[in-house]
């Protein structure tokens, strides 16, 4: 890939990273096994977002942080904290498959991102097996775009 269709998808990833997200289809279609989330990724920089996530009936997010998004050598490098998620262009949508060991914890993200859709699952496992937080294997949260 030359360096101006790395920099085309960068701004892609950009681009459609960008905005408020939700599962409402989802979590109205299964109330009991899904929670109505609304995600907010909001550019604060070249290449910074800060991004939340919150419950449809609450006001404060239960996640709020703020990623560096690299374009890199063909890839999308997300930077949060310590840990950096890797995002390939496959088939006109960015893939994300990453496990990264910090301490005892094993963060495990499976993520696909399109221009109108955003699926996610990323948990946390103690030890690789007992789930700390996110869903279990195989479960995904199915975002759409809203703006």
């Amino acid at each position: 890939m030359d360096a101006g269709n790395e920099s085309l998808m960068y701004s892609y990833f950009l681009e459609w990273f960008e905005g408020k997200w939700d599962n409402q289809q989802e979590a109205y279609s299964n109330p009991r096994g899904q929670s109505h989330v609304i995600v907010n990724n909001e550019r604060v920089g070249p290449g910074e977002f800060r991004c939340t996530y919150r419950y449809k009936r609450s006001v404060h997010p239960y996640r709020d942080y703020t990623i560096k998004v690299l374009n890199n050598d063909g890839n999308v490098l997300v930077e949060n904290g310590d840990i950096t998620l890797t995002w390939k262009l496959e088939s006109g949508i960015f893939v994300c498959k990453n496990c990264v060991w910090r301490d005892d914890i094993l963060y495990d993200t499976e993520a696909y991102l399109g221009e109108k859709f955003y699926v996610i699952a990323d948990r946390g496992l103690r030890d690789g097996h007992d789930l700390l937080w996110g869903l279990p294997k195989g479960e995904f949260y199915n975002f759409q775009k809203r703006s």
